[in-house]
């Protein structure tokens, strides 16, 4: 049974609200909520069965729009105890059918995977509606689920629905700030992680970097200081290129949360900063010494970026010849290099650009010795970021947007000439 019965039934039940309440319901109404379930077919053919959840769906679409009509002929409040009860009680009844005909299905042999993967999905679907029909646990369920599977002989499938169940109780923990549950759940992954050592997998490494990140979500809980750290090196040690790789997503992640902390910390101090221009050449700090210096983090698909870049225009004609420079970190997709280039002939922006993962902090390389961007050092996740760097090579201020750039440069350089 789909999820998206639900929605049909919601639908069709608003539109009763205007009804008249009666005093007592009429004969087409109990007539309508004591249809039966079509039968549960025995048969050996796991097809004969979802086709048999394919009628039993249908089924139920039907008899819930005769229900609908049977309570507005006999003036049955949609809002009513006695109404609500009508529908339950069909619903009930073709869900424990739905759910009798998926049990036998999921005990058949010689099931093709397609349609083992199909009976498992429905049930997955319906198992919600059917504890709340019989008051049973529905994590329960999902463990007996994957228990069968195992014995059926497809561990793969029981593993997918254990990751699910796992990843559902995470989710819902974090949810709710249920630091106890979040803690032990942690402490499972945990354990694992250790057990594993330099030969975890990719599949455990992923986990265990998602739910050590969740953790920042679930107020009362913390992790042990230092505890992210040892996951970078652990994970750096495989000889897996994809927990390497893992290994260095999270210690970027690590640095992108303490980045803007870092960013707004610059005002008054110097920027580490480097890179590769568009054109190949290298970013030169002697090309821009004792010259203002504006860094524009932005994007041709970001509206604002695009309206702040014609500002930086005129501001790049009116003082690029008294000392004034613009360099771009773009965060378009460096392979439509042609399309960039062109975007910035249409519009007329001349200064120099890179893209975003050409942009990187220098001397700086992760435990796996990959660059670390300068977007994520700094925690750059709104554009336009506009960098202001006076002469003295030390930032001047992180947000020199619109009318602020043109007050900062007025105040350096006077009415288009410098003081």
């Amino acid at each position: 049974m789909k999820s998206r019965l639900l929605l049909f039934v919601v639908c069709l039940t608003v539109t009763l609200t205007l009804f008249i309440p009666a005093a007592n319901a009429q004969d087409a109404f109990k007539a309508a909520v004591a249809v039966e379930a079509p039968a549960v077919p025995q048969s050996d053919s796991a097809a004969d069965y979802l086709n048999y959840l394919n009628q039993n769906e249908q089924g139920l679409q039907s008899a819930v729009r005769n229900l609908v009509d049977a309570a507005q002929k006999d003036n049955v409040d949609a809002n009513s105890d006695q109404y609500a009860a009508g529908l339950s009680e069909l619903i009930s009844r073709f869900s424990l059918k739905a759910m009798d005909a998926l049990n036998k299905g999921l005990s058949l042999k010689n099931v093709s995977n397609e349609e083992l993967l199909k009976f498992v999905e429905q049930k997955i679907n319906l198992l919600p509606t059917y504890c709340q029909i019989t008051g049973s646990n529905q994590d329960d369920e999902m463990t007996a689920l994957s228990n069968q599977l195992r014995q059926i002989g497809r561990p793969d499938i029981a593993d997918a629905l254990d990751e699910k169940i796992f990843n559902d109780k995470v989710k819902k923990s974090v949810k709710e700030n249920d630091a106890e549950t979040f803690g032990k759940l942690f402490d499972v992954v945990n354990e694992q992680v250790q057990k594993a050592g330099k030969d975890i997998t990719p599949e455990l490494a992923f986990k265990a970097t998602k739910i050590a990140l969740a953790a920042r979500d679930v107020k009362g809980y913390k992790l042990e200081d230092g505890l992210l750290k040892k996951y970078v090196e652990q994970f750096a040690s495989s000889s897996n290129p994809d927990v390497q790789y893992i290994s260095t997503q999270m210690e970027l992640q690590i640095l992108f949360d303490a980045g803007e902390e870092k960013m707004f910390a610059l005002p008054g101090n110097e920027i580490l900063f480097s890179g590769t221009f568009i054109d190949g050449t290298k970013f030169n700090p002697e090309d821009y010494k004792g010259k203002v210096l504006l860094i524009e983090v932005w994007a041709t698909w970001c509206p604002p970026c695009c309206e702040e870049q014609t500002v930086v225009r005129d501001a790049y004609a009116k003082y690029h010849d008294k000392g004034f420079e613009v360099i771009g970190i773009s965060c378009d997709d460096e392979n439509d290099l042609d399309g960039f280039k062109e975007f910035l002939d249409t519009y007329k922006f001349t200064w120099k650009q890179m893209f975003e993962n050409k942009a990187v902090i220098p001397g700086m390389k992760t435990v796996t010795g990959q660059p670390v961007p300068f977007n994520k050092y700094y925690g750059i996740y709104k554009i336009p970021r506009p960098i202001l760097i006076g002469k003295d090579g030390k930032v001047i201020t992180v947000n020199a947007r619109g009318p602020e750039l043109e007050r900062r440069l007025k105040e350096i350089y006077g009415d288009g000439s410098e003081e």
